[in-house]
């Protein structure tokens, strides 16, 4: 009888041991957006990650002289351009062409790093001053970045759609947006960027959007629609102090 007692008891622990409390621990070596981006250095590196878009195909370190100075008759066709960079000086582009897709799919993984590192930061939610500050001036580069991309977008193809959110971007077949909410969105972000960036950085930050740049290009972005006089007063602003331009 007591064996059958003492057998009992140990299948009640084994039971007991076996909650889900017990089995549904944490993965120390596995991480998310809740558990990484926690500090400063994390989530300054999510913003750098939206600038290094800069390098990827069809983007500033790669084809876009090719494309917009083509395109321009900044340069002329000649002989040492081979493939499609040939379509451009001849306007024979279509969708099939490399170099256009290239451009158009890292505009918009600038837009998805961009909304992620604001979602990081908003994650974030720092309390400290110091911390507080770098988390608006963040925000503010990458505003930019999105402003950036969508005036490109919007200049090369007018109605494009629109990823304001980083939840917006799990929608894969998103229908496209009308130019003119495309360029208000612009000019809404350029207006708020100007609110949270700084005039210059430090030599380790050097490289970062500046308030100037926004101002810059939200003045490009009235031409652009041909607002000539909100044009007007963005550039003046730059011909005198804070700016040494």
């Amino acid at each position: 009888m007591k064996s059958k007692i003492f057998i009992s008891l140990i299948i009640v622990a084994l039971f007991s041991a076996c909650s889900e409390s017990i089995l549904d621990i944490e993965n120390e070596n596995s991480y998310t957006t809740n558990t990484f981006f926690v500090d400063a250095k994390s989530v300054t590196e999510a913003s750098t990650a939206a600038y290094s878009v800069m390098l990827h195909p069809g983007m500033i370190a790669r084809e876009w002289f090719f494309i917009f100075d083509l395109f321009g008759n900044d340069c002329e066709k000649n002989f040492p351009l081979q493939g499609s960079l040939l379509a451009f000086p001849s306007y024979t582009h279509d969708g099939n062409t490399l170099e256009l897709n290239y451009l158009f799919m890292s505009l918009y993984r600038m837009i998805l790093r961009a909304n992620f590192a604001i979602d990081a930061v908003e994650q974030w939610a720092p309390t400290a001053s110091s911390d507080v500050s770098l988390a608006q001036r963040l925000t503010g580069e990458m505003e930019f970045l999105k402003a950036f991309a969508y005036f490109t977008l919007v200049t090369c193809y007018g109605d494009v759609p629109l990823k304001k959110t980083l939840s917006d971007h799990l929608i894969t077949q998103a229908e496209r947006d009308p130019k003119a909410e495309v360029w208000a969105y612009v000019d809404s972000l350029l207006t708020s960027a100007i609110g949270k960036l700084p005039v210059s950085y430090g030599s380790t930050d050097y490289g970062r959007v500046t308030k100037g740049a926004a101002v810059a290009l939200l003045g490009k972005s009235y031409l652009y629609q041909e607002k000539y006089t909100e044009a007007l007063t963005q550039f003046t602003l730059l011909q005198s102090a804070p700016y040494d331009y």
